[in-house]
């Protein structure tokens, strides 16, 4: 599991740790497309991935609202617990 070398793989797990999915194989295959053509570095991928609606209607909210009352990131388990 070479994620970082393998395009395909790195988008697929992006799709894991930042939207808590499982990507659909058009999503990966317009990434990975992304980044083997050159048009977007996986840094640029990773930040659309953070700043989609998806993310920021979910996680991104969870998130926010972590920083706002505890003042702190949340922890794995409690993010994955408030995303469901």
């Amino acid at each position: 599991n070479d994620v970082l070398h393998r395009s395909d793989l790195f988008a697929m797990q992006l799709y894991r740790d930042v939207l808590f999915r499982e990507a659909d194989t058009a999503g990966v295959q317009y990434w990975q497309q992304q980044i083997d053509s050159g048009k977007m570095s996986r840094a640029q991928v990773a930040a659309s991935f953070m700043e989609s609606a998806e993310f920021q209607s979910g996680i991104g909210g969870i998130t926010r609202l972590y920083f706002g009352a505890f003042d702190r990131l949340p922890d794995r388990e409690g993010l994955a617990y408030w995303m469901q």
